[in-house]
């Protein structure tokens, strides 16, 4: 079975059918399950507080998005940092890169880490910091 393309009409009109789908449930729900205003307000409610408090919501926007930017700054800041280090340092990498989930992938799930497994990943570490110790960087 093939599948035609979208229309642009159908490519356009589907989401917005969708997201209107999905808030008129929501306005809808909300009072019929009787979940109180203050835990999950309606989208109308929501547009009504935008409205009539928008210089106070405004107002407090801006030190927000300052401290979000600030936060997006330095932690970027520290990634950077750190992938120096990581790249360059082959202690670093001994130290710390050994016993990520990412050679180990008995770290990805979602299982709490054993104690055989833990004392493997830090023996596998030791063995690589004294082999890095044994070369110039």
């Amino acid at each position: 079975m093939t599948h035609r393309p979208l229309s642009l009409a159908e490519a356009v009109g589907l989401p917005v059918i969708g997201a209107l789908s999905l808030l008129l449930a929501w306005q809808w729900l909300v009072p019929a399950l009787g979940i109180p205003s203050y835990i999950v307000p309606t989208p109308l409610a929501i547009l009504r507080t935008l409205a009539s408090e928008w210089r106070f919501l405004l107002s407090n926007a801006v030190p927000t998005w300052g401290e979000a930017g600030l936060g997006f700054l330095l932690g970027n800041s520290l990634a950077v940092v750190l992938a120096v280090a990581f790249a360059y340092n082959p202690r670093f990498q001994a130290a710390y890169l050994s016993c990520s989930s990412i050679r180990f992938p008995c770290l990805r799930s979602r299982r709490s880490l054993s104690s055989s497994s833990a004392s493997a990943c830090f023996r596998k570490s030791s063995s690589l910091l004294s082999s890095a110790s044994s070369q110039p960087w």
